[in-house]
């Protein structure tokens, strides 16, 4: 009698590869989630470094643990041997995290208004170094960086955007691109405020009376601008711009002084305090809630809620000065204000207030690296960087 033989049940090759393909799918199911993951929360420390629907004008600031708690002044730096006195600065812009590039909007047309410095930190201590100056003329409202490209606004009728590329290896600036928006040469209107997002940039300006106060400027292969290809009519100045996925949000020195665009420059929601001083000076959103920053009025810091496809108002608050900046610091809401005594204010994020910081000035810009902060602005007639840790 023979015996039956058991086969061992083994893989053959078809098995094998539709095994592995099966596995390869899985992984690039599970990469791309955790890319995405990565992606929307825009690490603090590292930001993206490819102009490709990422948003390099928000300001991403960090603190760490009970940081927030024992934040202080650590140093004032005079800026007095660089910058002429009573020149503010405009921008201050961290270049490969070990310097720094400030604007100033000068007063002559042979000043220098881009300087770049070398810095170190030793303790409580930040060391300057300067390594380069260039004159944009006359001077610069607002700037922006990404990568090794730097833009900016120039305070000239004929001159509106200037972008220079960074030499990474010796930091050399060179200028790249000049645009003109003839909109703005013919009525004499200046730009205020840069935006970059997905390949445009979102140039604001003060009121225009022949045309608009938002320019779209695509940019090239070689991430240079271009002349406009659309603008918008806001009615006012355009005093911040913030973008969250993909809607454009707009404060306006004027009525109305909240408006929220799509990515086709579509107006989606509008609001306007209902107060007769004031006008829209700051903006921040956080779903489903949005912040809007006013000069000074009754109230100055307006609470929203998107809700339904609706904007709704949920409160108002004293901010005891003009809103010049809001700003994400974690979890928590950082009110940047002109008041007094109390120009930092941090909230939670339905504004409970958590800590109060009085500074010798009022903020002109800031910037934020390394869990800390860079605040400039002018003191007894001189340009100053406070250093916050």
């Amino acid at each position: 009698m023979k015996k039956k033989r058991h086969k061992s049940k083994g893989f053959n090759l078809a098995e094998i590869i539709v095994s592995i393909a099966i596995l390869a799918i899985v992984f690039l199911f599970i990469f791309y989630f955790v890319s995405s993951i990565n992606s929307k929360n825009k690490n603090i420390e590292n930001p993206p470094y490819l102009v490709k629907d990422y948003n390099y004008s928000n300001k991403y600031c960090h603190l760490e643990n009970s940081q927030l708690e024992n934040l202080s002044q650590k140093q004032l730096i005079n800026m007095s041997q660089y910058i002429s006195t009573s020149t503010p600065i405009t921008s201050i812009n961290i270049y490969q995290k070990n310097k720094i590039i400030i604007t100033t909007n000068s007063a002559s047309t042979t000043e220098k208004d881009i300087f770049i410095f070398d810095f170190n930190t030793a303790g409580d201590q930040i060391n300057l170094n300067l390594i380069q100056t260039l004159e944009a003329g006359p001077g610069i409202n607002d700037a922006l960086l990404h990568d090794n490209f730097f833009h900016v606004l120039n305070t000239s009728v004929n001159s509106h955007v200037k972008s220079f590329k960074i030499n990474p290896v010796d930091s050399n600036i060179s200028q790249i691109g000049d645009i003109k928006i003839n909109e703005l040469y013919t009525s004499g209107a200046l730009p205020k405020k840069i935006y970059l997002y997905n390949k445009s940039f979102y140039v604001g300006t003060e009121k225009n009376n022949s045309g608009g106060e938002l320019f779209v400027l695509p940019l090239d292969s070689n991430n240079i601008p271009k002349n406009s290809t659309s603008s918008l009519e806001i009615g006012g100045q355009v005093s911040d711009i913030y973008e969250n996925a993909g809607n454009l949000y707009v404060a306006n020195a004027s009525d109305i002084e909240l408006m929220v665009y799509d990515n086709g420059l579509n107006r989606l929601y509008s609001y306007d305090a209902p107060l007769s001083l004031g006008n829209g000076k700051s903006i921040y959103f956080s779903e489903p809630y949005v912040y809007l920053g006013r000069t000074v009025a009754s109230f100055e810091l307006f609470f929203l809620e998107i809700k339904d496809n609706i904007l709704n108002f949920v409160s108002k608050n004293k901010a005891y000065g003009t809103v010049d900046f809001i700003q994400n610091v974690d979890q928590n809401i950082l009110i940047i204000s002109s008041s007094e005594n109390k120009e930092l204010q941090f909230f939670t994020k339905k504004l409970d207030l958590l800590k109060t910081i009085d500074l010798p000035f009022r903020v002109n810009t800031y910037n934020c690296f390394e869990n800390t902060f860079l605040f400039s602005g002018l003191i007894n007639n001189q340009s100053n960087i406070l250093w916050l840790k």
